[in-house]
């Protein structure tokens, strides 16, 4: 079984609640997700750019980070991320 999970950031969203979104999927799980993909939505905050890294650093290649050039909402960020 192959288990992904889409998330879309933007950047009015606190990095504590990133953090915590990225660890319930993979710490509090045991069955891990093969495929983690995280749509970027416009530029975002230092703080959400610092956690995105840490958990890359920590996961190595299981995130795919997909970086929209401006933001263009949630719905679209998905679909774009479904396309991966």
């Amino acid at each position: 079984m192959t288990i992904s999970v889409l998330m879309s950031v933007y950047r009015s969203e606190q990095p504590e609640y990133l953090d915590e979104a990225l660890a319930s999927v993979w710490t509090a799980q045991t069955l891990k997700p093969q495929q983690i993909i995280l749509v970027e939505d416009g530029t975002l905050t230092d703080g959400l750019y610092a956690v995105i890294d840490k958990w890359r650093k920590e996961l190595g290649d299981i995130p795919l980070i997909l970086r929209n050039n401006q933001h263009v909402g949630l719905i679209t960020s998905l679909i774009r991320g479904l396309h991966h």
